[in-house]
């Protein structure tokens, strides 16, 4: 395993708030400790990266 590997994961767990046009959703990932902000980083990239190819505008 490399250094900021998920263990698991990740996985969609659901929307846990809409508001004001705005959506919060739940996507969890297993690692080790000492790797949570390079996952952490990873994955917020990744689903940046999704949004963005699907022309859904973030703010």
């Amino acid at each position: 395993m490399t250094k900021g590997e998920t263990i698991s994961g990740p996985s969609y767990k659901g929307v846990t708030q809409i508001t004001g046009g705005k959506m919060t959703v739940n996507i969890l990932a297993e690692h080790k400790e000492e790797d949570y902000f390079r996952v952490q980083r990873q994955l917020t990239s990744a689903v940046l990266d999704i949004l963005a190819k699907e022309d859904i505008p973030t703010a």
